[in-house]
């Protein structure tokens, strides 16, 4: 974009995140603002990353994190790919909301999390998709004793997929637990391409809103083992 166009760009970017519409802050730098996004982060361009890659429903997302654990930067990593911040996202496969829970999973936390009265049309309501999609990737950490890499992957597409996909993968006879192996292995090319998104946010993310000059730390392995308490 030119100069000029840029400043017009960079003016309604901050009018919209000053607004607290993060949507539309992110979809309108991810375009103007193309070029600095796959640059350094600085003090000059930070702006831009941030609203690329807003700490959106901030509060709601530190309070889900609190209580189920995990990591914040994560949770907004997912959002970011998986709905664009956009709290009325759906897909065709009825994945809803924020996180993009589908009706049949939003159903097993409801009851996993004793929920009295819940039906399926909250989950286009931003708390409650966030608690419910922060719930799960938290348990799909646990699963995997941790490792983002499958946690991430079993987000798109499902923990029992991904098992299977770690246990062929070991059984290769030149296979190692080399993670971008791993995921170059991935048969789905959805889930493959994911991955690498997810991972890439959650790269700037950390750098964004983590500790000041801490680099994040993205796994090298994955598991062999995994703990069996969840499938769905």
């Amino acid at each position: 974009a030119k100069p000029g166009t840029r400043d017009v760009a960079a003016s309604r970017a901050h009018a919209f995140a000053a607004l607290g519409d993060a949507a539309a802050a992110y979809r309108l730098a991810t375009i103007a603002f193309a070029r600095q996004l796959g640059g350094p982060l600085d003090a000059a361009t930070r702006p831009r990353f941030e609203w690329a890659y807003p700490a959106a429903h901030a509060a709601t997302v530190q309070a889900a994190v609190a209580e189920f654990g995990g990591s914040t930067e994560l949770v907004l990593a997912i959002m970011r790919q998986e709905s664009g911040f956009d709290a009325e996202a759906h897909s065709s496969a009825d994945a809803r909301g924020l996180m993009q829970v589908i009706p049949p999973t939003g159903r097993q936390i409801a009851a996993a999390l004793k929920m009295g009265a819940y039906t399926d049309a909250a989950l286009l309501q931003p708390q409650l998709n966030l608690r419910f999609g922060a719930w799960y990737l938290a348990q799909l950490l646990h699963e995997f004793c941790g490792n983002l890499v499958p946690a991430i992957a079993s987000y798109n597409a499902g923990p029992q997929a991904v098992k299977n996909w770690l246990a062929a993968h070991a059984a290769m006879p030149s296979a190692d637990t080399d993670a971008d192996a791993f995921v170059e292995d991935i048969p789905y090319r959805q889930t493959r391409q994911y991955v690498k998104s997810v991972l890439a946010n959650y790269a700037v993310y950390a750098r964004l809103y983590g500790p000041a000059g801490a680099e994040p730390e993205l796994p090298r392995q994955v598991p062999r083992h995994w703990r069996g308490n969840i499938n769905f």
